[in-house]
């Protein structure tokens, strides 16, 4: 099988960006906002012993230890840049991966290796069709061409797609790991402890995004498994196989985003199908807009005639009225 690291290398060029421009600023944004969450939560504090007037002893010094321990593990990993970057960034960052690795039986770095199995598959499968063609057997060509015309634009949508929603995960994550101490600072006050809440759930939902779309990929390489075989033979039923499959599974993955989000709690991620969805609707209007625009002239023509044929100004209408004074 051809070594072709195209999407192995797209991956890996995005986590090297990841992780030298973004996972940088972790701490430069934690310092903007260290100075007011540390004020606020002197203030907060200040009430919380004031509510311990009048209260039994025990009950104070109970509910002072649990404040107490809560609080030191809120403030180790979020005022604690080195304890966050080595315990939190990576659950947040690559969760979905190990998820994924787990799941296919590989290492965790060899998670987005599947994208080029897919390419590689189709690629030598065309490769090996090409072969078999002779030099000179022009139909073979033609019959090859539509072949390939057949089955590799719904391909590669599909391809296309599913590493936009890897690369949405992988991006996303990696600035939902900058801005993490800010919020995990936030559960040391109850009134924006949802905020922290709303958080983790926007974590684990794009690390399942990350791990449904592998999970897909991985079906998909199955099933082009089956529909080509091993010994990688194209023939028009392989290539409606694989051009049917392809579709089908384009909507499937259209569906990710949307049980993602329902499943982690996060913001719904329905961007990209909305998006698609108003590209299609868009093309369908500008198609109904011809047709009223060529209906609307037609129509326009048809008036301008009747109009004409009104007012004596169409073809030869004046000439019976000439022939007539002529005779008188």
């Amino acid at each position: 099988m051809a070594d072709i690291p195209f999407f192995g290398n797209v991956f890996t060029h995005i986590d090297n960006v990841i992780e030298t421009m973004l996972l940088g600023k972790t701490a430069e944004i934690m310092t903007v906002f260290s100075p007011i969450i540390g004020a606020s939560f002197v203030v907060y504090l200040a009430f919380v012993f004031l509510s311990y007037f009048d209260n039994p002893a025990e009950q104070i010094i109970t509910d002072l230890f649990k404040r107490v321990f809560a609080w030191t593990i809120i403030i180790a990993f979020s005022f604690n840049i080195a304890q966050y970057n080595q315990y939190i960034v990576p659950v947040v960052t690559h969760f979905g991966e190990f998820l994924s690795a787990k799941f296919a039986g590989v290492a965790q770095e060899q998670v987005s290796d599947g994208f080029d199995v897919m390419l590689e598959q189709m690629l030598d499968a065309i490769g090996k069709k090409y072969e078999e063609v002779d030099t000179f057997d022009v139909g073979g060509y033609f019959m090859l061409g539509l072949q390939v015309i057949f089955m590799l634009p719904m391909f590669v949508i599909f391809a296309v797609l599913a590493g936009a929603y890897l690369i949405i995960g992988k991006v996303i994550s990696a600035i939902l790991a900058i801005i993490g101490p800010v919020f995990i600072a936030l559960f040391l006050f109850p009134a924006t402890r949802q905020y922290a809440f709303n958080w983790i759930g926007q974590v684990v939902t794009y690390n399942i995004l990350i791990f449904l779309t592998n999970v897909l990929v991985g079906v998909f390489i199955q099933y082009m498994q089956s529909a080509i075989g091993d010994n990688l033979a194209i023939t028009f039923y392989s290539a409606f196989i694989i051009s049917i499959g392809s579709g089908l599974f384009f909507v499937v993955l259209l569906k990710i985003p949307e049980l993602a989000s329902s499943l982690g709690g996060g913001m719904n991620m329905n961007g990209i199908s909305n998006a698609v969805k108003a590209v299609q609707t868009a093309i369908t209007a500008g198609k109904g807009g011809m047709l009223a625009g060529s209906l609307g002239m037609k129509g326009a023509r048809a008036g301008l005639d009747w109009g004409k044929s009104k007012l004596g100004m169409g073809g030869n209408t004046l000439k019976p009225i000439q022939s007539e004074r002529a005779g008188k």
